[in-house]
């Protein structure tokens, strides 16, 4: 089995099957590890969604910006820019079903038996792993149980990131992404 690791594809799905058979995937062996930002500039967001989601566990993919932005404006936190090419999600048929799939993706997800860890930016030197693997899963429990809706509507005197059960943060990628979820909430 091989494992592929792609980023941002951001709604290019054509590219995308491209490079796919020009790598010979096979999903039947292989396994395709996205860092986020599946959506949003390219006009065929919605495909690659529905693509990556009918993968099922041979896709991976980690939340990125372009995620988060799509969930908040999806629950009228912030509209959409003039740029974004989201609306094709938001009206879709399954637009409820994609986007609890999306608020149920890791921001940080690792594999043992690789021994590789997959995240959007990156995480910090003086990190350790437990760590960023910590804050993530906080924010993946927040984002994914039944009152997520809160999370993007409560008001906030502090940032996600100190919400969190973590001491001294520093910039990573779940850090950022969680920054990035603020500026939108402001």
């Amino acid at each position: 089995m091989t494992t592929y690791a792609i980023s941002s594809v951001k709604g290019y799905y054509r590219p995308l099957m491209k490079l796919l058979e020009k790598i010979q995937f096979n999903p039947e062996n292989d396994c395709l590890w996205f860092v986020g930002n599946l959506i949003n500039e390219g006009p065929q967001s919605l495909d690659v969604l529905r693509f990556v989601k009918s993968l099922g566990k041979k896709a991976v993919t980690v939340l990125g910006s372009q995620e988060l932005q799509l969930l908040a404006i999806a629950e009228g936190i912030i509209q959409p820019a003039a740029t974004d090419t989201l609306d094709e999600i938001l009206n879709a048929a399954e637009r409820d079903e994609l986007l609890q799939w999306l608020r149920r993706r890791p921001f940080l997800h690792h594999d043992a038996k690789l021994n590789f860890t997959l995240v959007h930016a990156g995480i910090p030197a003086d990190w350790t792993f437990s760590k960023a693997l910590t804050f993530a899963c906080e924010v993946e429990s927040l984002l994914s149980q039944n009152t997520y809706r809160a999370f993007f509507r409560k008001p906030r005197p502090r940032p996600i990131a100190q919400e969190c059960q973590i001491e001294r943060l520093e910039t990573s990628a779940v850090y950022q992404q969680c920054l990035y979820l603020n500026e939108l909430l402001r």
